[in-house]
């Protein structure tokens, strides 16, 4: 019983994660126009993924989010262009990470 609800919230976060990932483009697009609440809602997203990615064992998922997360806690106000670039390549990587997964299916 304990592992069936453990591939179920493999599946859920998969999918979840790749839904956030849309979010996640737009979100980036509004904050790099200047919406610092953008910036909120990107930092509440991928602690999430963060979090639930290292727990249920999505360790390189979780790496990228982390990564974004850890930049956009420590700047002062918008990320740099470096910065910006970071979070991009960032993103990349859990789509690609994501990509490398099979497909999650319901049983």
């Amino acid at each position: 019983m304990p592992d069936d609800r453990l591939k179920q919230l493999s599946r859920q976060f998969l999918v979840r994660t790749s839904e956030e990932l849309a979010l996640l483009r737009a979100q980036l697009a509004r904050a790099r126009s200047g919406d610092v609440a953008a910036l909120a809602e990107i930092q509440r997203l991928v602690h999430r993924i963060n979090g639930s990615g290292a727990m249920l064992g999505f360790n390189a998922v979780s790496d990228c989010a982390k990564q974004i997360e850890i930049i956009l806690r420590r700047m002062e106000s918008v990320p740099t262009d470096a910065e910006w670039r970071v979070i991009l390549d960032q993103l990349q990587r859990i789509e690609t990470e994501l990509a490398k997964l099979p497909p999650p299916i319901d049983e």
